[in-house]
């Protein structure tokens, strides 16, 4: 009995779904030469969804590949009303171009392979560099015009405001020279050697 009830709901299914298919397409048709532009197809999207666990596996299929029919015709119903108003946000206007294409890049990055994550970042990073030795460069030109400083620690604050773009090396060489000039500014009765 139950087989047999089992046939029944599948020969029930195989007349069903082709009266669900012209009951899912318009007059003028889906497959036909004129679609329907402006109809909105969600309903039947939810409805095949709702339905589809009740088929056979095999017509689930056919049921899938239809809502896939009307899920595209509804984004190109979108492309063609020009219909976006929900995935446009509004411009952050605290940040400037820079910093908006500093974002850009840096999630672009996320999507990007290793090599070229890297190199996204790094563009990125020397960018942030640049700033920090433009902001330490102007802070110096205003220390230099206030205060009266030596030739040695002039040198070295014009030096100390160009690190961020210098390479590690370049770092280093900072270290020591300014480690010699602090020797060299100390008075005679400091500096105490070592023989």
């Amino acid at each position: 009995m139950e087989d047999n009830r089992s046939e029944v709901l599948q020969d029930l299914a195989i007349l069903a779904l082709p009266i669900l298919v012209f009951i899912l397409i318009e007059k003028s048709g889906v497959f036909g030469t004129e679609v329907n532009y402006t109809r909105n197809y969600h309903n039947k999207i939810r409805m095949l969804k709702e339905i589809s666990p009740y088929f056979l596996e095999e017509d689930q299929v056919v049921l899938g590949k239809v809502q896939d029919i009307f899920e595209i015709l509804n984004r190109f119903n979108r492309i063609i009303n020009n219909d976006y108003q929900e995935n446009v946000r509004a411009l952050n206007q605290d940040l400037s171009m820079m910093d908006r294409k500093e974002m850009i890049i840096s999630k672009l990055a996320n999507y990007l392979d290793d090599n070229r994550r890297k190199l996204a970042e790094n563009v990125v990073g020397t960018k942030q560099n640049i700033f920090k030795t433009k902001e330490n460069l102007e802070r110096y030109s205003q220390i230099v015009s206030t205060q009266n400083t030596d030739k040695l620690t002039s040198m070295l604050k014009l030096a100390k405001s160009i690190e961020p773009i210098m390479p590690d090396k370049g770092k280093a060489q900072l270290r020591k020279i300014e480690k010699i000039i602090d020797i060299i500014k100390a008075s005679d009765n400091e500096f105490k050697p070592y023989y």
